[in-house]
């Protein structure tokens, strides 16, 4: 299910790419993380350090141009980080994303091939498998996401601009982020740090003092029309990592309940300028022609040059959840099965009307 959102500033993936890639520099990692110590962090870096990999992956892209479409091929590298003994790797899913081949950089110049077992777009989340016995990467150990505070040190280990076993430190700056996931869906409990997040940091570890993955790191803010590193990444928390990775695995996609709507939040401003009859809940904006919100007969609004038109249901209730705005919907939907029943109560022209919807399978996820 689609949201809507205003972001302030620009968020940028953290894969360098070759052609076109994403961008932002260096900034000094936060003294904050010095609690940590020298002779800590060294550890955590002979530790941890062969279990993160370098990925290289050939990418075609088809350009548009005057003389008809083109096709390029350029070379993307990320990180990943040794998930088992059996050879599985993590990342994010916009490392291999359009990769024709995938293979780890080792050793130097040796590349051994790796196959892309899965890649979920909706967490931004994908899972290599290399033969064990052509690298034997050493397994990190999954932390606990929900424990983590605001103000703990944390570390990122990559390869930014290739430049391999690449160690920084900084703090948790914030917790509970939304970031856009590559395919458009919303990524929720992001862990937001300060550590230097560069392009070839995508997919590595963001590890505790423990020496524990408690991150995926995916994106940076940069700062505004530059692609200049701003001091902000933020990283896919482990927990979405213990809950993604062994369906990745045992069935290579994830599938999830879908209804089909693009909403915003309800707040006082747009009650009024619409003249609204519900002062909360999420105002649809776009229902997807064939979804199950369509054949419940959700009305949208739909919209202008990024103005909002009346004509929109306002979702109150969904399946006996109270809907104050979009992401109790984004909820109250993962809280359901394909093929589930659900009641949707929405505000329309005054009057409460009651709907009802079968979740379908969110597209991307056959």
């Amino acid at each position: 299910m689609l949201r809507l959102r205003t972001l302030l500033g620009a968020i940028a993936c953290v894969a360098a790419l070759a052609v076109g890639g994403c961008g932002g520099d260096d900034d000094s990692a936060s003294a904050a993380a010095a609690s940590l110590g020298g002779n800590r962090i060294h550890q955590l870096y002979e530790q941890l350090s062969p279990g993160v990999v370098f990925i290289q992956a050939q990418i075609e892209r088809v350009q548009r141009s005057p003389f008809g479409p083109q096709r390029r091929q350029g070379v993307a590298t990320g990180t990943g980080f040794a998930y088992d003994g059996e050879g599985h790797i993590v990342t994010n899913a916009h490392v291999v994303e359009g990769a024709n081949k995938v293979a780890l950089r080792v050793e130097g110049d040796r590349l051994v091939p790796a196959q892309v077992v899965g890649a979920d777009l909706s967490t931004d989340l994908a899972v290599l498998h290399v033969d064990p016995g052509d690298f034997d990467a050493q397994p990190l150990t999954l932390g606990d996401s929900a424990d983590v505070e605001v103000g703990d040190p944390v570390l990122a280990i990559g390869n930014p601009f290739g430049l391999e076993d690449t160690i920084t430190s900084g703090i948790v700056s914030a917790r509970h982020r939304i970031i856009t996931a590559p395919n458009g869906y919303a990524i929720d409990d992001v862990i937001q740090t300060d550590a230097a997040v560069n392009p070839g940091n995508s997919g590595g570890p963001l590890v505790d003092a423990d020496g524990k993955v408690v991150g995926v790191n995916s994106q940076i803010a940069t700062g505004g029309q530059t692609n200049a590193f701003a001091g902000i990444a933020f990283a896919i928390p482990s927990a979405t990592v213990e809950e993604i990775v062994p369906d990745l695995i045992d069935d290579g996609r994830v599938q999830r309940p879908f209804l089909g709507v693009s909403t915003v939040d309800v707040t006082p401003s747009i009650a009024a300028q619409l003249q609204l009859s519900a002062d909360h809940g999420a105002y649809v904006v776009a229902v997807a022609d064939g979804s199950p919100a369509d054949e419940a007969g959700i009305h949208a609004a739909g919209g202008s040059g990024g103005a909002l038109l009346a004509g929109g249901d306002v979702i109150v209730s969904l399946a006996g959840t109270d809907i104050a705005g979009s992401d109790d919907v984004a909820r109250a939907i993962l809280d359901h099965d394909i093929g589930d029943r659900v009641r949707i109560e929405v505000m329309r022209g005054g009057e409460r009307r009651t709907l009802t919807a079968e979740l379908g399978t969110r597209p991307g996820s056959e």
